[in-house]
Parts: structure tokens; C-alpha cells; sequence
């Protein structure tokens, strides 16, 4: 009986709708669709019915699974992001770091705690021969754009029973529009089969040019970096109070309004176990 209630809940939390009940998962994808809340590439409620189902053999939740998956050529895809979120939610002791990274190229080391560590390496010329290089992203932010293509190929070799095999929207269509290169959203364009989001970078939807403004030197941290920052931290062993004075200790009264500056030097001390009580030694 406990395990059963057990597993009740786990559903519950993960807004999974039981396997016989397919009828109620499309007419729960209707109403949300009539929310305007689903990205509007999802017209129907059985296309949302289908991303929930993807979603919960990767044992995501409803929502998760309606902003994240998109299916592009007939296939489901996800974020690196969400690749690397996984990787951190289901191995206990995972670790993942960039070792190496400018403008033209980027490695990362992936290592499990029961195996040997993995180097993958992205180049630019990887991605000029993949159709990449010439995109608006690409140009703009070219070290973040390899780093999410590296992490992505890492993971699918060193977490193949967490990412499932599944592959990244632009690696399935090199003409998606990555709108957001932190989150991995892609562009909302509903093309001829519904719900494949495709749309190729023009200068016509280039963002209109505005007067040059200075920004800060350092940009508070993504919603997507805390996940992974807190994460890290949890899977070896932090606290919430430890985590709070390690943070307090870079001068932070709140994790959201970390920065940049000390972003990768958090995250470096998250990966290894807390030394003592204090966890700021």
C-alpha cells in the first residue's frame, strides 16, 4: 500500500496523467491551450498530450515538458540546458566543468561518480561545417553557443540513459532560431506541421538597432545557471544553511543576486562535498 501511495505522489508531482488515461491528457492539453500560456507552436491538445508523454519517460513534469520539448522534423528535441539539469536531478555525485573555451572553441570534462571522466571538444569549424557559424547567436555570443553544443554531445556519450539519446533542436534543424541561448528557447514560428518551431535568421528579424548603451561589467546569474548552481551543490551533499554562508561569504544577501563575477568560483565549491559546518573554509 505505501508503495503504491508512494507512487501516487511521485505522479502527482510530476503532473503525470495515469498511462490509461489518454482521453483526459488531451483534453487537459485543450485547456492549456486555450490558456495562451503554452508556447504557440502547441495549437491542439493532443500535440500538448505528446509532449507530456516525452516529458515523462525523461520524468519531467506537465509544464517542464510543454516549455521545453520541441519537435522539429517529427522528432522530439531538448535543450542542452535541460540535458544538463537531468544529469545533475538523477546522478547523485555528477560533475561537469569547461576546461578550455574562447571564441573558436570550448572543451568540457563529464565524468560520472562510478566512471572515468569524458573530454568533449566543439570547434567553430565543428560548427561552420554544421551550418552554424554564419547564425545571429553564433555571431553574438559564439563561446556560449559552443559551450551548450559541447555539453549536449558530452552528455548524450557519458548520460545516455538520462538524456535518452535525444538530440537538440538546432542539431536536428540547423535553421531553428535559438531566441534565448541561456534558457535554449527557440523560436514560438508555428511552421506547416504545427508543431515544428523552425525559422530561419534574416536581417529582417534582426532586433532593430538602438543607441549604444554602457552595460555592467558583471550580469546577474539565469534563472537556468541557479538551477544548475543549486543542483550541483545538493547532489554533493550541501545544505540549504551551508549553501546560504558560502554565498553570504561572496557578499550575496540573496541567491538572486549573484553575478557573473562569482558565479563559476560557487559553482566550483559546490562540486566538491562541504569541509566542515561552516562550508566557507
Amino acid at each position: 500500500m505505501e508503495e503504491k501511495a508512494l507512487a501516487k505522489v511521485e505522479k502527482q508531482e510530476l503532473g503525470i496523467v495515469p498511462e490509461n488515461s489518454f482521453d483526459k491528457m488531451i483534453a487537459m492539453g485543450d485547456h492549456l491551450v486555450k490558456t495562451g500560456f503554452l508556447p504557440k507552436a502547441i495549437t491542439t491538445g493532443a500535440q500538448a498530450a505528446a509532449i507530456v508523454m516525452a516529458g515523462r519517460e525523461l520524468g519531467i513534469g506537465t509544464m517542464e515538458s510543454l516549455r521545453s520539448i520541441n519537435v522539429i522534423q517529427g522528432k522530439p528535441t531538448i535543450p542542452p540546458q535541460l540535458m544538463l539539469a537531468l544529469a545533475y536531478r538523477h546522478i547523485k555525485g555528477f560533475k561537469a566543468h569547461r576546461v578550455e573555451g574562447d571564441n573558436n572553441h570550448v572543451t568540457w570534462v563529464f565524468q560520472r561518480p562510478d566512471g572515468e571522466p569524458h573530454r568533449e571538444t566543439f570547434t567553430m569549424e565543428d560548427a561552420r561545417k554544421q551550418g552554424l557559424a554564419d547564425k545571429h547567436n553564433w555571431k553574438a555570443m559564439p563561446q556560449i553557443m559552443l559551450d551548450w553544443r559541447c555539453i549536449a554531445a558530452g552528455l548524450r556519450r557519458v548520460c545516455p540513459d538520462v538524456v535518452l539519446g535525444l538530440y537538440t533542436a538546432e542539431e536536428i534543424n540547423p535553421n531553428v532560431n535559438i531566441i534565448d541561448a541561456e534558457t535554449g528557447e527557440v523560436s514560438e514560428d508555428t511552421g506547416a506541421n504545427g508543431v515544428v518551431v523552425e525559422n530561419v535568421y534574416t536581417p529582417a528579424s534582426a532586433p532593430a538597432s538602438t543607441e549604444p548603451t554602457e552595460e555592467p561589467k558583471y550580469k546577474v546569474i539565469t534563472k537556468p545557471q541557479m538551477t544548475r548552481m543549486i543542483a550541483i551543490a545538493k547532489s554533493n551533499g550541501w545544505t540549504m544553511e551551508q549553501m546560504t554562508k558560502v554565498r553570504e561569504s561572496f557578499g550575496y544577501a540573496s541567491a538572486k543576486d549573484i553575478t557573473t563575477e562569482h558565479y563559476d568560483l560557487i559553482v566550483e565549491k559546490f562540486q566538491n562535498p562541504p569541509k566542515d559546518d561552516k562550508a566557507n573554509g
